[in-house]
């Protein structure tokens, strides 16, 4: 996407048919294919969000993000280490007072192992943790925040390194499960999914997918209900321009009581 300006404009649909929300989102990059300037626009409200992006020596500095009609509602600063790594992230409100801190520890190998986020606004803290096997493959990562207590995802591989299995807890409860299965030309073709706290599974699976081996139809299942599905077409250089997703709605008995809604989402690429 260098020296690109992309549009993305999604148009909500209650019934398949009756449009109930649009919103416009406008993104540029420079010829670095780095972000300089991202626009959310919702035609209903008649509201208006801008982020503005700043760059020195080849990094990202200062984001700042405006409401309608121009004003300033607060700004981001970054902050790198030795290696040029991203260590620190101070969000600003327009009237000075910080909003939250953000500052990462890298390991030997250049990966990121703790990440420490104040968010003075809602007087909470959290501190995620990372650990890697002697791959470089993520094993376990471990969220502790004062509100929340300790939430903890571990991931598990198959022989080839392909991503296998993901398991979360909190507070040393299963919450969830999900298991990644891929045919044998190593495409993932299925997601099995199980929530522990309403006790019910279901399933992705990757119906067709194009030569780039970007999906194109998917379907999505709970408890043997279909209840989504979505479609994608690309350009020639393999850019997404449309995306349709449909929800299905059902009754406790699985009885589909309306068709669906609809969300197309379409991009354009300058």
């Amino acid at each position: 996407m260098k020296g690109m300006k992309q549009k993305r404009e999604i148009r909500y649909y209650i019934d398949g048919k009756i449009l109930s929300r649009r919103d416009i989102e406008i993104t540029k990059y420079d010829k670095a294919g780095k972000k300089t300037y991202y626009q959310h626009e919702n035609l209903e409200r008649k509201t208006i969000m801008q982020n503005k992006y700043v760059y020195i020596g080849g990094r990202l500095r200062k984001e700042r993000v405006f409401r309608s009609h121009g004003v300033l509602c607060y700004y981001i600063d970054y902050g790198y280490n030795g290696r040029q790594q991203l260590c620190y992230e101070k969000t600003t409100h327009a009237d000075g007072k910080i909003l939250s801190e953000t500052f990462y520890k890298y390991n030997s190998k250049g990966r990121i192992e703790e990440r420490f986020h104040g968010a003075y606004s809602m007087k909470d803290r959290f501190t995620d943790l990372y650990v890697y096997d002697h791959r470089g493959r993520l094993m376990y990562e471990t969220s502790t925040s004062e509100m929340l207590g300790k939430e903890i995802t571990a991931y598990a591989y198959d022989e080839q390194g392909k991503l296998r299995e993901e398991y979360y807890t909190r507070n040393d409860q299963p919450v969830s499960r999900r298991t990644y299965i891929y045919d044998r030309k190593g495409k993932k073709e299925r997601i099995d999914y199980f929530d522990y706290a309403e006790k019910r599974s279901g399933w992705s699976i990757v119906e067709e997918t194009d030569r780039r081996g970007q999906p194109f139809y998917e379907k999505h299942y709970t408890e043997n209900r279909l209840t989504s599905t979505d479609e994608y077409n690309y350009n020639e250089y393999g850019h997404m321009i449309r995306h349709y997703v449909r929800i299905y709605h059902c009754d406790c008995m699985g009885v589909r009581i309306i068709p669906f809604s609809l969300a197309e989402i379409t991009y354009q690429y300058y």
